[in-house]
């Protein structure tokens, strides 16, 4: 099996959007060879300490 990766994208506010950033992330992992093997995006501040999508990408990597 090759090299896996999960992108994970967050914006601060919800006017502002991950798609750009989902897409180039995507791109440069599929240039690396990396397998996407999921994509997380959220909306929330940078104070605010539960990030869902985030705990997420956590409990993946730690499995």
């Amino acid at each position: 099996m090759g090299q896996r990766a999960v992108i994970y994208c967050r914006v601060s506010t919800a006017d502002q959007s991950c798609v750009r950033h989902k897409d180039e992330l995507k791109r440069f992992a599929e240039r690396a060879g990396y397998e996407v093997s999921g994509i997380f995006m959220e909306t929330g501040s940078g104070v605010r300490v539960d990030r869902a999508e985030r705990r997420k990408v956590m409990a993946l990597a730690q499995a």
